[in-house]
C-alpha cells in the first residue's frame, strides 16, 4: 500500500467519523479494516462491544484502554487485514511562549511526561489544549497519522498528514508487530479474574 492511499484511507475514516460526531451526541471510536482491493469496513459491533463491556468512557481510563486495544490486536492477529483504521477524539497539546523559554532539559522533562501533568501545564500557561480528531491508519509496514482541530462540532483548519514507518511506532494503539503476547496482558485486573 502506498503513502498516497495511507493517506486516502485516513481521510476517508477521518470523513467517517466526522459524520458521527455531526449527528451524536458522543463519539466514542471508530474501528475498520481494509482488505486490499475491498473498501473500508466499519466494525460498529466491536466498537458497541467494547462500549458495552468497558463502558462509554473506556478511552479515559489506561487500563480500560489497554483491554480494549489489547483485544482489538488479537482480532487484528487473527483477522489479518492488509490495514486498520482507528479514530478519537484527542486533547491536542501546544506549546507556549512561556514553555519555550525554560533550559531544553526542563522542556523535555515535562514534555515526557503524562496527560495528567500536560493539564497541569496548561493551568500554569506553559501549554495550550483543543480538541482533535485523530485518525490512525497502519499497515504491518507503515503508519499514517492524520489529525483535524475540532471546536464542538466544527471543524478548524485543514487535515495534517504525518507517515511513519511500523517500526519508529509504539504504544497501544499499535495493531501489528506487538510481539508475543497474551490477551489477558491487557486488561485491568478485575476482569482478568473474571475470565480466568
Amino acid at each position: 500500500m502506498t503513502d498516497a492511499e495511507l493517506k486516502g484511507i485516513a481521510a476517508q475514516a477521518l470523513n467517517m467519523a466526522k459524520v458521527d460526531l455531526r449527528q451524536k451526541k458522543s463519539f466514542g471510536m471508530l474501528i475498520a479494516t481494509l482488505h486490499q482491493g475491498e473498501t473500508l469496513h466499519r466494525m460498529r459491533k466491536v466498537e458497541a462491544e467494547i462500549a458495552e463491556r468497558l463502558g462509554d468512557d473506556w478511552l479515559n481510563s489506561g487500563a480500560t484502554k489497554n483491554a480494549a486495544f489489547g483485544i482489538l490486536r488479537f482480532a487484528v492477529d487473527i483477522v489479518k487485514p492488509d490495514a486498520v483504521a482507528l479514530v478519537s477524539v484527542i486533547n491536542r497539546f501546544g506549546t507556549t511562549p512561556a514553555l519555550m523559554a525554560l533550559p531544553e532539559a526542563e522542556i523535555r522533562a515535562h514534555l515526557d511526561q503524562g496527560a495528567d501533568h500536560q493539564h497541569e501545564l496548561v493551568a500554569q500557561g506553559l501549554l495550550t489544549v483543543r480538541d482533535a480528531l485523530n485518525a490512525l491508519v497502519q499497515t504491518p509496514e507503515r503508519v499514517c497519522t492524520c489529525v483535524q482541530n475540532i471546536q464542538g462540532r466544527l471543524f478548524i483548519g485543514k487535515p495534517e498528514f504525518m507517515l511513519n514507518d511500523q517500526k519508529d511506532f509504539d504504544g497501544r494503539l499499535k495493531m501489528f508487530g506487538y510481539g508475543k503476547w497474551s490477551m489477558h496482558d491487557f486488561m485491568p485486573s478485575e476482569m482478568r479474574r473474571r475470565t480466568q
